[in-house]
C-alpha cells in the first residue's frame, strides 16, 4: 500500500475543522480538488455518496472510521483493481488544531497510480 499525506496547523478549534468537514456540500469551497459532494444523509460509518473532481471524473463514496471532532476515513474505487482510501484527521494541539489529509492506494495496480 502507497500513502501519500500533508498536515497543517491551524488556530481553529477541532470543534470549528469538524464543523466544516462534516458537511460534504461545502467540501468545494475549500478543497482545490473537488468541485462537488454530498452524502446520502449525515456522514457517519457507513454512509455513501458521491465526489465529483475539477477533471470532471465522479466517484462513489463510503465513509468509515468516523470518529466525531477527529476525523473520517472515505474509501472509493480508483483506477481497475485499485482502492483509494482517504483520511482526514483532526488533533487538538493547545493553540489550535492541526489538521492532516492523506491517501492510501491499495491493490494490486496501486505501484502504477499516482506519483
Amino acid at each position: 500500500m502507497k500513502t501519500y499525506g500533508v498536515s497543517r496547523s491551524t488556530t481553529a478549534s477541532p470543534e470549528k475543522v469538524w464543523s466544516v468537514w462534516r458537511d460534504p456540500n461545502n467540501w468545494s469551497r475549500w478543497n482545490s480538488g473537488i468541485s462537488s459532494a454530498q452524502a446520502d444523509g449525515p456522514i457517519a460509518n457507513g454512509t455513501k455518496g458521491k465526489m465529483t473532481t475539477n477533471r470532471g471524473s465522479w466517484h462513489d463514496v463510503t465513509f468509515s472510521n468516523l470518529v466525531e471532532e477527529r476525523g473520517f476515513d472515505m474509501s472509493m474505487a480508483g483506477p481497475p483493481m485499485t482502492t483509494f482510501t482517504f483520511s482526514c484527521t483532526i488533533t487538538p494541539d493547545g493553540t489550535g488544531s492541526k489538521i492532516a489529509q492523506s491517501v492510501a492506494i491499495s491493490g494490486r495496480l496501486r505501484r502504477f497510480s499516482v506519483r
